[in-house]
């Protein structure tokens, strides 16, 4: 009994795109969307528009933001329809019945690296030293409709445990379909789009990247009672780095510079075991 109150009393944060998902959720809907709308060379053009803006230092708060202009004049029923459809496309798409990806864990990592089996995470980890994993490339294709390891598994195992899973993430609703028909009980902390007699204005309230983030946490943790030092963190750029910091345990994806640069424990022992 005692245990389950503490499972209750913790929770996994995580980000999506590049941590759970091996492709971008937003500009998957995106292009999907822009296909059956025939405007798909519209659809790249815009996309490049923000990818120079990045590259020439434009804060990606700013991108973000101005990427949700795209669905500017849509009903919020209209993009609840596309996201289901994109899940079911997703679905039924031959890289979705693929094994999952795997990212290798670099030799310095306490405890197996074989990710086989779900993980066990059940209690707090060990941490004994910064701990990083190798990430997909920005560019997945995709048509690769795959789910992260280890950090899937790590949320299935959260799941068995009965502790809360939040994801904290820059995409929206439309575009997670598919990823809460994997985790049903997931919660969101997300971009919350502005809407006008239920038709979107194409603005956000706050685009949900570094600190946003990290004050969404703490304020989900504030009015859920959740033990932050107890609970667990997962992300894979330094816009997640505000949030990371606020878990006792953390994991940083596909940044090994980032992760040795971490000013505060970022060490989470993986222990994987097959029940």
């Amino acid at each position: 009994m005692e245990e389950a109150k503490f499972m209750q009393r913790t929770a996994a944060y995580t980000d999506i795109d590049g941590t759970v998902t091996a492709y971008n959720t937003i500009f998957g809907l995106f292009r999907f969307d822009a296909a059956e709308r025939g405007c798909a060379a519209k659809a790249e053009e815009f996309l490049q528009e923000l990818r120079s803006d990045a590259l020439y230092g434009v804060p990606r708060s700013e991108t973000n933001a101005r990427y949700f202009g795209w669905w500017r004049g849509r009903s919020v029923r209209e993009l609840e329809e596309l996201g289901e459809r994109w899940a079911d496309f997703q679905d039924s798409s031959p890289a979705a019945a693929s094994a999952p990806v795997h990212v290798s864990a670099p030799a310095d990592v306490s405890g197996p690296a074989d990710v086989s089996g779900p993980a066990d995470v059940s209690g707090p980890a060990d941490v004994s030293g910064p701990t990083h994993v190798s990430g997909p490339a920005q560019d997945t294709p995709p048509e690769e409709w795959g789910f992260l390891e280890p950090v899937a598994a790590l949320l299935d195992g959260h799941v068995r445990a009965g502790r809360r899973i939040v994801a904290v993430t820059a995409s929206f609703p439309p575009a997670l379909v598919r990823v809460l028909r994997r985790w049903p009980t997931l919660e969101l902390l997300c971009a919350e789009l502005v809407t006008e007699r239920g038709v979107y204005t194409g603005g956000i309230d706050e685009a949900m990247v570094g600190e946003a983030k990290a004050k969404a946490v703490a304020a989900h943790a504030s009015r859920n009672r959740i033990d932050l030092a107890g609970s667990f963190a997962y992300g894979d750029h330094a816009s997640d780095v505000p949030f990371m910091r606020l878990a006792g345990h953390s994991l940083m994806i596909g940044n090994s510079g980032l992760s040795a640069q971490m000013p505060v424990n970022y060490a989470l022992r993986q222990e994987f075991s097959k029940r």
